[in-house]
């Protein structure tokens, strides 16, 4: 029999070789033979189970537990401090302290648009907004900078003495509605300069403005930026009536004006420097429609050109033309006497094409003297070598022109003792009308016509007291037909040679 107070040695739990000190705990041996003996109940005998191994440590987890939250903290520091601004901070008297740029942002524009001011103008009162006024910042920006130049994390930066100040600026045109509503009894409209075409003087004339008077906008401005900044505000501002110019000046009618009217007064198309076919300053202003332009403060003109095409066809017709010799007098020597009539320049213009448009450019330009191409074909001249000569013998006056008599006539020359002196001579002077001789002379004779002088107080001239021509009559002047006196003064120029002789 086996004893149950003795460990068995032939225990199916420990396997061959196994140490039989591993299947029992090292505990009390008197302990562990209680624990194993039959209590005689047919209940198992208790027996000691191995003792479990311990949990093996995990330091990591303890300081996740840790660090968790302090990275939390720590990135939620970080957060606000680098995306709120710093309490304290102030844009003009806008506190933005502890808001996002955003936030903020929206704060500033919704004081700028609800601030408001009790307007005082020679006693009249009046309110107005900043939104009335179309007053604008740059809200953004301006809380964009407030957080860069004082962030939250940054604590020394908190509660700073003075903040960005706020300046809108002020739309011209709602600020001037907001104004003239605001205070109506204030406003006079001024009067713009106007321009039209006058048909009496056929000239454009300029009608000056007048001043109105107003609110001034900068005024309000002022005000506005000291309500937005001062610690305590003064809404209720005092304001000065102030002049308002026309939206059209005197200047710009009285300019444009004269520009308008000096292309009425060179209008027309040119050769070289000769204006040839001058254009009707009504017909040139019929084509100009003047635009007054308040926005950019002038007067602007547009031309219609659908006239132009058919003036332009008509320009050959006028432009075109031979040309017209010329001749010139001369002396022996060959010098110049004088340029009868002619010598004009052929010319002839060809094409027309592009004309119209160009001429119609020019127009809106301000310019109505349009120059044109034209091939020009030059004049002859032809030299006309002319003389006089008077033969005492014959009393009969000769003229010759290139050595040819051109034409002869009887004439009247000194009496014996007041004889025409013989030689060659020069016409040096012509007058139409004087009277001739004196009482030394023992004569007188009243209006005497076409003298031309050639030798001293010798002349030829023309006589109406007496018809004896081809005798001697003269006190020594060289008498003629008043008709003949008059062609002798108009075909020898001065400097034209005479000859008298016997």
């Amino acid at each position: 029999m086996t004893d149950l107070a003795t460990p068995s040695t032939t225990d199916d739990n420990i396997g061959d070789g196994a140490d039989a000190t591993s299947a029992v705990a090292p505990a009390d041996e008197a302990l562990s033979a209680e624990a194993s003996a039959d209590d005689g109940t047919g209940t198992p005998p208790l027996a000691w189970a191995p003792p479990a191994e311990p949990e093996p440590r995990r330091p990591w987890r303890k300081a996740l537990w840790i660090g968790l939250p302090v990275a939390v903290v720590v990135g939620a520091a970080w957060y606000f401090g680098t995306t709120l601004i710093a309490p304290g901070m102030v844009v003009g008297n806008v506190p933005v302290g502890g808001l996002t740029v955003n936030a903020a942002a929206e704060k500033i524009e919704s004081a700028v648009a609800e601030a408001t001011l009790t307007l005082n103008a020679d006693g009249e009162e009046g309110l107005v907004t900043g939104a009335d006024l179309g007053a604008t910042v740059d809200a953004q920006a301006l809380a964009q900078r407030a957080l860069q130049s004082h962030p939250l994390w940054n604590v020394t930066g908190w509660y700073p003495e003075s903040g960005t100040s706020l300046r809108p600026t002020l739309d011209p045109a709602l600020a001037s509605a907001a104004l003239r509503t605001a205070l109506p009894g204030v406003y006079v409209a001024p009067i713009d300069a106007a321009l039209a075409y006058d048909a009496a003087t056929q000239s454009f004339v300029a009608s000056d403005g007048t001043e109105g008077v107003a609110v001034s906008g900068n005024e309000v401005r002022s005000a506005l930026v000291a309500a937005l900044n001062e610690p305590d505000p003064v809404t209720a501002v005092d304001v000065t009536p102030v002049p308002l110019a026309p939206a059209l000046p005197s200047l710009a009618a009285h300019n444009r004006a004269a520009v308008l009217n000096s292309m009425l007064d060179t209008a027309g198309f040119y050769v070289g420097t000769e204006r040839v076919v001058p254009l009707d300053r009504a017909t040139v202003a019929s084509w100009i429609t003047v635009e007054p332009d308040p926005a950019a403060g002038l007067f602007r003109f547009n031309v219609d050109d659908a006239a132009l095409p058919a003036l332009v066809e008509t320009l050959p017709a006028l432009i075109d033309r031979a040309p017209i010799d010329t001749q010139v007098v001369v002396n022996s020597a060959g010098a110049t006497l004088a340029t009868i009539a002619g010598g004009v320049v052929g010319r002839a213009m060809g094409s027309t094409d592009g004309i119209a448009d160009a001429f119609a450019a020019q127009l809106n330009a301000g310019s109505g003297a349009y120059q044109l191409d034209v091939t020009e074909t030059p004049f002859t001249t032809a030299t006309l070598h002319r003389r006089i000569e008077v033969d005492i013998s014959e009393q009969r006056t000769y003229l010759f022109e290139n050595d040819q008599v051109v034409q002869s006539w009887f004439v009247s020359t000194g009496l014996p003792g007041h004889d025409t002196d013989q030689g060659r001579f020069k016409i040096y002077a012509h007058v139409r009308i004087q009277d001739m001789g004196s009482e030394a002379a023992g004569y007188l004779t009243k209006d005497v016509p076409w003298v031309s002088y050639f030798n001293g107080d010798e002349a030829f001239h023309g006589a109406y007291w007496h018809n004896n021509f081809g005798r001697r009559m003269s006190h020594g002047c060289v008498n003629m037909p008043i008709p003949v006196a008059q062609y002798v003064y108009q075909w020898a120029p001065i400097g034209t040679e005479v000859w008298v002789h016997g």
